[in-house]
């Protein structure tokens, strides 16, 4: 449809995927930010899941903190493991096996955080609840 429309418009928006997209596969940066924004994204719906959407019966501002939280563990593992390296055309078992260990490790980091943060009553940052 565009391209009827607008002709000139999508060949210009052709000729600049083509340069993103050289290689026919997404940049790593643009995996990797993909990846921490449906991290990020997921967490918060899933507060709002625990809470049958009321925004109103959480603090919002604790949820993106912890959200930040989140997010920032899980890119930590995702650069050590480097699972967001793989050719997403081409997955194999090793980048599923990335993936989970990515993510294992991340969920192991965050229960010690809640664990820690619970028994040593430290700030309410690291209490991630266990529901979410």
């Amino acid at each position: 449809m565009i391209r009827r429309l607008y002709p000139d418009l999508w060949d210009y928006l052709s000729s600049k995927a083509r340069i993103v997209f050289r290689n026919h596969s997404l940049p790593r940066w643009m995996v990797f930010a993909f990846d921490i924004g449906a991290v990020f994204l997921t967490f918060l719906f899933s507060y709002l899941l625990r809470f049958n959407f009321e925004i109103g019966a959480f603090s919002t501002d604790r949820a993106l903190r912890h959200a930040i939280l989140v997010a920032g563990v899980y890119s930590l593992f995702e650069l050590i493991y480097r699972s967001y390296a793989g050719l997403i055309r081409h997955t194999t078992i090793r980048d599923i096996f990335n993936v989970l260990i990515t993510t294992s490790s991340a969920l192991t980091v965050l229960l010690i955080f809640t664990l820690t943060g619970v028994l040593s009553s430290l700030s309410e940052i690291f209490n991630v609840p266990g529901s979410i």
